[in-house]
């Protein structure tokens, strides 16, 4: 009896405090408003946006600017906004690849920017 209670007691304090770590709050910066949410071949998460990424790194989102600008305007060439919606982001062959979901354009990582 006293070992059942001590099982009932010890799930009661542990079950909550492994909930709070499964969870994770992480803070975007408020200057990226156009930006594709994917976890890159290294399961480090990005935000793509036209110009860089933004890589979580201890919870805090870093910069990294593309190589050239040709990417923002493939984009823009586009016409269609970069989101979530309108794009998707997946890793075949230990590369990072990004598709828009009407079909057609095909973006490919490749030396620090995308083409």
């Amino acid at each position: 009896m006293r070992f059942l209670i001590s099982c009932i007691v010890l799930i009661v304090f542990l079950g909550p405090h492994s909930l709070s770590f499964s969870q994770s709050n992480f803070v975007v910066p408020d200057s990226i408003n156009s930006f594709v949410f994917s976890k890159g071949a290294n399961n480090q998460i990005k935000l793509i946006t036209p110009f860089g990424n933004h890589v979580l790194k201890d919870s805090v989102f870093i910069y990294e600017k593309f190589k050239d600008l040709n990417f923002s305007k493939q984009i823009n060439d586009i016409g269609r906004p970069l989101n979530n919606n309108e794009y998707r982001s997946i890793v075949l062959f230990e590369k990072l690849h990004m598709f828009h979901n009407g079909g057609g354009v095909f973006f490919e990582k490749f030396e620090g920017s995308f083409r």
